[in-house]
């Protein structure tokens, strides 16, 4: 996981924000400006290699970290089959947190760049910019494949609620089209309603509490 984890950043752009380590520090730090320590864009190669860009042909290795982003998609999919739930849910919430830090980092890098640093030019605008849209990319792809297996994770683990099955969904949405209960011929006498299953309370709240689109979910499992 560590290695998947290292994939997020690697490759990237980025720079160290003067005025943010001054906020923090407390003090003037214009020295490290001038020797290019910060306010300054650099590159992160795959070994974590750092390099100052000096021209708009360096940021090209960019190109493929969608595939890299790819490939860690696939080995997400085998730890997920080999693994126990709890141990894979507990490492893939590590990794979504690491990407959510790099999603808001690279959409800070992108829209601050432009004013920040000294050796930024419009062409490398299109790599920072890109940069963010793979990872962006990358989080909707792993909603895809993982989101519903989470969410049901972290509904049982609060409510104690397991995701009905599809007979179970389709029983419930017969009784919501029909009604649960029905008149007879005669308009003065009424049957006794049924009384609803304890899942199928679990079935309404997950559709019109948490707005979950069960039917879609069990189709794509």
């Amino acid at each position: 996981m560590e290695n998947l984890i290292k994939k997020i950043s690697r490759p990237i752009i980025f720079y160290l924000p003067r005025a943010v380590i001054e906020k923090v520090s407390g003090k003037d730090l214009k020295a490290l400006d001038d020797i290019g320590m910060t306010n300054t864009l650099f590159s992160i190669d795959t070994e974590g290699n750092t390099k100052q860009i000096t021209n708009v042909i360096e940021p090209i290795f960019l190109l493929g970290k969608d595939q890299l982003l790819k490939a860690s998609v696939f080995e997400l999919l085998k730890m997920k089959g080999s693994l126990e739930k709890d141990t894979f849910y507990f490492l893939l919430d590590n990794y979504l947190i690491e990407l959510d830090t790099w999603i808001n980092t690279t959409n800070i890098i992108k829209e601050s760049a432009i004013k920040d640093t000294h050796n930024y030019s419009s062409p490398i605008q299109a790599y920072l910019d890109m940069q963010h849209r793979f990872l962006v990319e990358h989080k909707n792809e792993l909603k895809s494949h993982f989101g519903y297996w989470k969410m049901s994770i972290e509904l049982e683990r609060v409510f104690n609620l397991a995701p009905p099955t599809e007979e179970q969904l389709d029983a419930y949405n017969k009784r919501e089209s029909t009604g649960i209960t029905k008149k007879e011929n005669n308009k003065n006498n009424k049957i006794k309603p049924k009384l609803i299953t304890e899942k199928e309370v679990d079935i309404y709240l997950l559709q019109t509490v948490f707005n979950v689109d069960l039917k879609a979910k069990n189709n794509k499992n």
